[in-house]
């Protein structure tokens, strides 16, 4: 298979893309039945690099997973390869947060001090 090779800095290429690549990468996914896969299979399997895998991954509406043992569809994950991903969600959410409110509390502070001095 050939290597595809997109421009994916532009938003419009990301949401026309994104879909198609998904579609390969589940359709990979179900031809491995069940199976992880790194992001190196993917290269190797379908040509795709690390950025389309991600950009694949996003745009699956939550049918492919993601783990420290790779990519795998949502429908092929056991009840504790569930539980493990639900929490990698939570722990990823809980860590946006609180980078979002340290940011907050920094620009805030930040004009606070400016105004008073």
């Amino acid at each position: 298979m050939t290597q595809l090779t997109l421009a994916l800095s532009k938003r419009e290429t990301r949401k026309r893309v994104g879909p198609e690549l998904a579609r390969r990468m589940i359709a990979c996914l179900i031809v491995h039945n069940g199976k992880w896969l790194t992001r190196a299979d993917f290269k190797r399997l379908i040509g795709l690099d690390d950025r389309q895998v991600r950009l694949g991954r996003e745009c699956s509406h939550g049918r492919i997973c993601y783990g420290q043992r790779g990519l795998k569809l949502m429908r092929d994950l056991t009840l504790d390869e569930w539980k493990e991903y639900e929490g990698r969600l939570s722990t990823d959410v809980r860590a946006a947060t609180e980078r979002r409110l340290e940011a907050y509390r920094r620009y805030h502070g930040k004009n606070y001090m400016e105004k008073i001095a």
